[in-house]
């Protein structure tokens, strides 16, 4: 999908033989992206910490579920759902910087917590998109009883 936005000015999608949906990577995003994805990069990764931060991200974004990344991992990712939170980018990135500004040194040597090195909000990508449109396709096609799937109107 990386060279689709690299290379493509307007992106299709096909499912099942049929063209579910046209437009520049932007648009289809834009439409289509569900979520949001909010990355924190620490620098002592343990249970406690990533359970710390999930306690911390799920209190300031509504209709988060906990990370499901690995412990040990040094990068955590939500999903912050975008029919939910109909924020702006600003008031997205504001509340995950004042998560980061809050859990950027740890001075408290009484216990441990997390040390957030770098953080990032960014839009679904191209193939999680895809991906959402085909799982849409799909249960279409369940409920109708049908193997050809017309445009999506999500």
């Amino acid at each position: 999908m990386d060279e689709c936005e690299a290379l493509c000015s307007r992106i299709g999608f096909l499912n099942k033989g049929s063209l579910i949906s046209i437009g520049t990577s932007q648009h289809l995003k834009s439409r289509y992206g569900n979520s949001f994805l909010l990355t924190f990069t620490v620098e002592n990764p343990n249970k406690h910490n990533r359970d710390h931060l999930n306690q911390e991200v799920m209190k300031n974004f509504t209709g988060v579920a906990p990370t499901q990344d690995l412990e040990y991992m040094n990068t955590y990712h939500w999903d912050i759902p975008r029919e939910s939170n109909n924020d702006s980018w600003s008031s997205l990135y504001q509340r995950a910087q004042e998560i980061a500004l809050k859990y950027n040194k740890n001075d408290d040597f009484g216990r441990e917590i997390p040390v957030v090195k770098d953080f990032s909000v960014t839009q679904n990508s191209l193939e999680q998109v895809f991906l959402r449109l085909t799982q849409l396709g799909a249960s279409l096609d369940e409920r109708h009883g049908t193997h050809a799937v017309g445009h999506l109107n999500v």
